[in-house]
């Protein structure tokens, strides 16, 4: 199978797995990551943000890289869901997944009024026909540059559209078993502001951001994850600038009269600090100065701090 695939698109391997694309990498090869053994039924293994990614499989035809993913050949591909253009395999859906695929197609339609339709993508197991009412969540993609445009307008004031309080974030914590180094109440304090997931008619909804070819969609494949701490550094001070809407995202946070920066591969920590805000970060040191990586593990954290801890 030729031609360019979508980032977060899913693909069916000769090898009996289906895998999530990370990267588009050239005309011959994608780096992607397992999701599901589907050769006795359909099997999940692995999720793209789980800690303990089951990745290091004997995939015949596809070559471990890094220490999390995989080299794949795209004519080794049997089948491609592709995010963008979905809507006709999904207005087929199945009988267990009927009201999961209504309330999808509703919230595309809200979303379009703001935003061109044909940019709304679809991921997870909707675009692969395995959701399943009262258990499946609606996973969407969207540009950078689109999902600015939503968040920007009154879209998130609709009745059917429920953003997550504190007391429900503990509980989302609470329920989920959140992997990170924050505490509920922390997490929730992090998580106020985020908008790529919320509830629509009771349904949680996740929204996923097209980094659009940004190299960094493959950073996370090279983070190292067994350093041990004293190898930790924590540094505080006030955020800059920052893009912590996608993922990979970043901030710019300056620091003893010097400037950080530091790549968030975390879900809890989007869209939690904005410029001006004081901080504390514990993050893993890279082998450049003053880059810093905070990766998903239980051990980085970004937390928002009063300013009167830290000097200007």
């Amino acid at each position: 199978m030729s031609g360019k695939f979508d980032f977060m698109g899913q693909i069916k391997h000769l090898s009996g797995y289906m895998f999530v694309v990370l990267f588009d990498l050239d005309d011959k090869y994608l780096i992607a990551h397992p999701k599901y053994d589907l050769r006795n039924g359909v099997c999940r293994i692995s999720n793209p943000v789980d800690p303990n990614r089951n990745n290091q499989l004997d995939v015949e035809g596809a070559v471990k890289f890094g220490i999390k993913d995989y080299l794949i050949h795209k004519y080794d591909i049997v089948e491609y869901y592709p995010c963008f253009g979905m809507d006709n395999k999904l207005l087929n859906g199945t009988a267990k997944s009927k009201n999961t695929c209504a309330a999808l197609r509703e919230l595309i339609e809200l979303f379009a009024e703001i935003i061109p339709r044909e940019n709304i993508g679809v991921t997870g197991s909707l675009a692969t026909g395995n959701a399943s009412d009262g258990y499946s969540d609606i996973d969407i993609m969207l540009k950078e540059k689109d999902f600015r445009e939503l968040i920007s307008s009154n879209i998130f004031t609709n009745d059917n559209i429920q953003i997550r309080d504190k007391k429900q974030w503990v509980e989302f914590y609470n329920y989920y078993g959140v992997f990170c180094a924050l505490n509920a109440e922390e997490f929730a304090e992090a998580a106020l502001n985020k908008l790529q997931q919320f509830v629509y008619k009771g349904i949680p909804i996740s929204i996923f951001i097209d980094a659009e070819g940004d190299f960094l969609q493959i950073a996370n494949s090279f983070s190292v994850t067994d350093i041990g701490s004293n190898s930790m550094v924590v540094l505080k001070g006030q955020v800059i600038s920052e893009n912590l809407i996608k993922l990979p995202g970043y901030i710019f946070v300056k620091c003893n009269n010097r400037i950080s920066v530091i790549v968030n591969m975390h879900r809890t920590y989007q869209n939690c600090l904005y410029a001006g805000d004081f901080c504390e970060i514990k993050a893993r040191p890279s082998s450049f100065a003053d880059l810093y990586i905070v990766n998903y593990d239980d051990v980085c954290y970004i937390k928002r701090r009063n300013g009167d801890q830290y000097d200007k």
